[in-house]
């Protein structure tokens, strides 16, 4: 039996290191996943020393938004032909983004509002701001439709207006007017102004553009609030009021009430079935399905898109019928009057795509393509984290008979296609890397682990071997020291009678 004393320091550390080694490695193989998932939550969740937080407060990522304009071909032959029309555009802008007026509360939400630049970029575009476009007269669409079911004297006063004003069926501006800068018109001017359009809602603005006063504006989107996941993680970035409110009232019953995402950031470990999205635009929630994986930057992704259902009035889905708002138009519309000051807008997925026919046959020169009309928006599913988003949505404005109001006192009934819009975001190649490390953790960590044990084990294998290397040496002394006892002669002796053998050989 080996002395502890005579076995080597070495043959300690080996045997003592690799079992930590093991047990390190072990530990680390079990709860990595946990430590991770841990560490990654804590990063996700909306706090002031959060990484989501920075990137969602100053949204890093370059996005771009396409203006593409109906231009009318022959307003000249309204009544006697199908309105036809020609797409121009892109016109592309680069938009900044960023959260202004962020509150902290106490219940776990956080409340903020939008601010948003959109800047012109010439390089990108096919065309200029100053491109002439011929498209349906806004103004006095909107204002006849306001009045439609006001009383006789007050009809015949805005037809005797509109009469006087120079209206027109259709008008001719500049791109720029259209979008942002505002074209005055002369019923707005005098609506304003008269008392008796004191009870009517006005749009308080002195000119008409589909965006105007939007740019750098804080409060044209409203006041939001949403969940931070600092009480759950799994509920991060849904809203639970919009401009103070879980509900608004330009719809009835459930379609009224505000959920779904606020649209940046989705909860993790996401499914295979749907996501849902409130819209400030729309003054609702949609809801989009899961279609597909994609891999954008090298990540795998959900991909989630506008389908039949989305924009829905309960033609397929009776629960939609809410979102009538009074008379059901054909599925595939929205009715976003009363979210507009009563202007009879209608949205839609561009070209009329995935909506009824109906559309379609009214006009010419729209062709749905839905590679190029769909609304979708791709997450990476284990975090939640938005990799490709594309946001299309036409603008289309009811034009319909109105009695007592010459100038459309005998027009058809025809939804009219204005401009239609695509905001694209794509997680830049640096953000991707962020992501693809975080995804790799779980692996690198079983990796690590791995190596630890396999470490561990050699170790202890080679601090056994080294144990076994001493038994062995012991037990050879041990031996010799029996034989030279044998002998009775000292081992010296035995040792000087070998060497005379030797020699005498």
């Amino acid at each position: 039996m080996v002395h502890p004393n005579m076995i080597p320091l070495k043959v300690y550390l080996l045997g003592g290191g690799g079992a930590a080694f093991v047990t390190i490695g072990t530990l680390l193989a079990i709860t990595w996943s946990s430590l991770v998932k841990y560490n990654v939550y804590q990063q996700l969740k909306l706090k002031e020393d959060s990484e989501s937080f920075r990137l969602w407060r100053d949204t890093p990522v370059p996005q771009e938004m396409k203006f593409y304009m109906f231009n009318w071909l022959n307003p000249e032959e309204f009544g006697v032909q199908k309105p036809s029309f020609s797409q121009m555009g892109p016109y592309t802008f680069t938009v900044k983004e960023k959260k202004t007026g962020i509150i902290w509360n106490n219940n776990g939400t956080v409340t903020f509002k939008i601010q948003r630049f959109w800047i012109f970029d010439p390089d990108k575009s096919e065309g200029s701001l100053e491109d002439k476009v011929v498209t349906l007269n806004s103004v006095s669409v909107s204002a006849a439709r306001t009045i439609r079911h006001r009383s006789g004297a007050m009809r015949s006063g805005l037809s005797t207006t509109m009469w006087f004003t120079g209206e027109k069926i259709s008008v001719k501006h500049t791109v720029g007017e259209i979008l942002f800068f505002g074209y005055k018109d002369s019923l707005l001017t005098i609506g304003s102004k008269i008392p008796a359009f004191s009870d009517v809602e006005i749009p308080p603005y002195d000119k008409f553009a589909w965006f105007y006063t939007r740019n750098g504006s804080e409060a044209f989107d409203g006041t939001f609030n949403m969940e931070t996941g600092v009480n759950d993680i799994y509920s991060i970035g849904k809203l639970q009021n919009w401009n103070f409110n879980n509900k608004t009232s330009f719809y009835e019953s459930t379609c009224a009430y505000v959920n779904g995402s606020a649209g940046e950031i989705f909860p993790p470990e996401r499914t295979k079935t749907s996501i849902s999205m409130y819209s400030a635009d729309l003054c609702r929630s949609i809801n989009l399905s899961y279609s597909n994986e994609e891999v954008v930057h090298g990540i795998r992704g959900y991909k989630y898109v506008g389908d039949k259902y989305t924009f829905d009035n309960g033609t397929l889905d009776p629960s939609n019928e809410c979102f009538c708002d009074g008379k059901c138009s054909p599925t595939g519309v929205v009715n976003v009057t009363r979210c507009r000051y009563g202007a009879p807008g209608f949205i839609s997925f561009p070209h009329f795509n995935l909506a009824d026919d109906f559309y379609t046959d009214q006009v010419e020169g729209l062709k749905p393509i839905p590679e190029k009309h769909t609304l979708y928006i791709t997450l990476e599913p284990t975090t939640g984290i938005p990799l490709d988003v594309a946001a299309r949505f036409q603008i289309n404005l009811l034009l319909e008979p109105t009695s007592g109001i010459s100038l459309f006192e005998d027009v058809p009934t025809i939804y009219f296609p204005m401009i239609w819009f695509e905001q694209k975001v794509t997680i830049t190649e640096a953000l991707a890397d962020e992501v693809r490390l975080v995804l790799r953790l779980p692996f690198i960590g079983q990796c690590f682990s791995s190596f630890l044990v396999i470490v561990g084990i050699v170790m202890i294998l080679l601090a056994v071997y080294f144990r076994l290397q001493c038994t062995k040496q012991s037990a050879e002394k041990e031996e010799e020291m029996k034989r030279t006892e044998g002998t009775g002669e000292p081992l010296m002796g035995v040792e000087i009678k070998e060497m005379n053998k030797k020699t005498a050989i």
